[in-house]
């Protein structure tokens, strides 16, 4: 079964675990970034309440703020760090919200 995002339905995210050796981390994320182009990294040493409270502060931005406010922080020459739901891929709007 297809999404429509080019995934079916049973193939998951690839997880990429930095305890493994190099050369299965190189191939692992070659082949993660060639097919999929992302993944999720494990045992990346960060903590696990920074980790929480980065979500917990993304779902305040991302569900709590309304466009307007959202677009406030809008990323810019000045801020390349900023909110954006104005990205292109192929000549069409992303289907997304970053910061």
């Amino acid at each position: 079964m297809n999404t429509g995002h080019g995934l079916s339905s049973i193939e998951q995210v690839p997880v990429i675990d930095l305890e493994a050796e190099e050369k299965v981390l190189i191939d692992q994320i070659y082949g993660a970034c060639s097919r999929f182009g992302f993944f999720q990294v494990v045992n990346h040493g960060i903590n696990a309440d920074l980790i929480d409270r980065y979500r917990e502060q993304c779902r305040e931005f991302f569900e709590g703020l309304d466009l307007k406010h959202k677009r406030a922080s809008k990323r810019s020459a000045d801020n390349a760090r900023g909110f954006f739901d104005d990205e292109l891929t192929k000549q069409r709007r992303d289907w997304k919200e970053a910061l």
